[in-house]
């Protein structure tokens, strides 16, 4: 009996601890510019700049005057600049080239 009064009592910490976690909002505050500059940990002229090549999404807001970022947004702009490594370049490259049978074995060579 004592071992099920020890693991009910530990059982109440779990769940006062889960109690105590605030969830994260499913709708953050969007980022300011300062903030989103920070995140991505470029300048605010760089990020302005950005803006204006409309290569980063954003939104006008306090009448137009201010502009803020949804934190997906600036993420998927992070993921979409992936620089391939050149061992992934070489698989790709090795899957693409046709090479005439006479040349397979140089070319098998060089690519290692």
């Amino acid at each position: 009996m004592a071992d099920i009064d020890i693991l009910l009592s530990r059982l109440g910490e779990i769940e006062a601890k889960i109690d105590a976690i605030q969830v994260a909002p499913s709708n953050p505050k969007p980022l300011s510019s300062i903030e989103a500059a920070g995140y991505l940990g470029i300048s605010i002229h760089w990020l302005r700049r950005l803006c204006s090549n409309r290569s980063l999404p954003y939104f006008r807001t306090g009448g137009g005057k201010t502009i803020s970022f949804k934190r997906e947004d600036l993420d998927s702009y992070l993921t979409a600049r992936r620089i391939t490594p050149r061992f992934e370049l070489a698989s790709k490259a090795a899957t693409n080239i046709v090479v005439p049978r006479n040349r397979r074995k140089r070319v098998t060579q060089a690519l290692n």
